[in-house]
């Protein structure tokens, strides 16, 4: 009896001390609605369905209410130290520019502190660095039938970044194979970017100079995914609010007429050893 009240004790101090360790140090919750993060995020969450509780897969789409997503704390990161924050392949929690108020001449409009000012309709995206500023990015979408290699990926395409410490340049190295992305009982073909991508029916490459404040931003399911490859577009490093370190657990995904949010009340988790590191 007194070996398991140790045990009990032992545990309670333990789940104290963590609980204690996060709200110091991690300001910033997340989750991701859908699977454009997939594998990364949300691959060992659940669908409750007619036939049962099944598996995610990577062509759900969005999250629907009862779905069990992957719960995940971050870092808030003050505006003026972004630049110095941000690595290439961290894991960015962030607004698009769609998300921001502009003015009649397209101008973003500012508070009174000079801040941008969001839209009402304005979500949180969690995704991926590609390219970070000052750089340039030459970016080609591979087709399916093109073999796998080390710079060569039908998921992800072929990725060529220059700077100025790599004045010729050197290519990304894929995060997945094509096999992480098996085929679902919806669709037997992964959509590769090379399909999904409306731009590619005029081009097939995508080459930018980003300026000194602004990032390229992606989702590692990248035919499922709204981001800065698959619409063109910059993230400005004002635009970035915090980076993404901790997997801590699974959360039921809850949809109603008032907006999207989650209940973590029985699945978050304090446990250390069932942290996943993104970082």
């Amino acid at each position: 009896m007194w070996s398991l009240a140790g045990a009990v004790v032992v545990l309670g101090v333990a789940y104290g001390t963590n609980s204690l360790y996060l709200k110091l140090n991690y300001n910033q919750h997340f989750y991701v609605n859908g699977m454009s993060m997939y594998p990364t995020i949300n691959l060992n969450g659940t669908r409750k369905s007619a036939e049962g509780t099944r598996p995610l897969y990577w062509d759900d789409g969005s999250s629907l209410n009862g779905d069990q997503i992957d719960y995940g704390l971050g870092k808030t990161i003050k505006k003026e130290d972004v630049i110095s924050s941000i690595a290439r392949n961290d894991i960015v929690i962030t607004y698009y520019p769609r998300d921001y108020e502009t003015d009649g001449s397209g101008e973003y409009r500012r508070d009174s502190e000079g801040n941008l000012i969001l839209k009402q309709t304005a979500t949180i995206k969690i995704k991926r660095v590609v390219a970070l500023p000052k750089e340039r990015m030459e970016y080609r979408l591979v087709a399916p039938s093109e073999d796998e290699s080390d710079t060569l990926s039908p998921i992800y395409g072929q990725t060529k970044i220059i700077n100025d410490e790599n004045p010729n340049g050197f290519y990304l190295k894929p995060l997945y194979k094509a096999s992480s992305f098996a085929a679902t009982p919806s669709s037997s073909v992964y959509p590769y970017p090379y399909h999904t991508y409306a731009w590619a029916n005029e081009a097939k490459e995508y080459n930018l100079d980003l300026g000194q404040d602004e990032y390229i931003v992606a989702g590692d399911n990248r035919g499922c995914s709204s981001d800065s490859l698959s619409g063109r577009f910059v993230v400005k490093a004002e635009m970035i609010i915090g980076k993404a370190y901790l997997l801590v657990g699974r959360c039921e995904f809850i949809s109603s007429s008032s907006g999207n949010r989650v209940n973590i009340d029985y699945s978050y988790t304090f446990m250390p050893w069932n942290y996943r590191e993104l970082h």
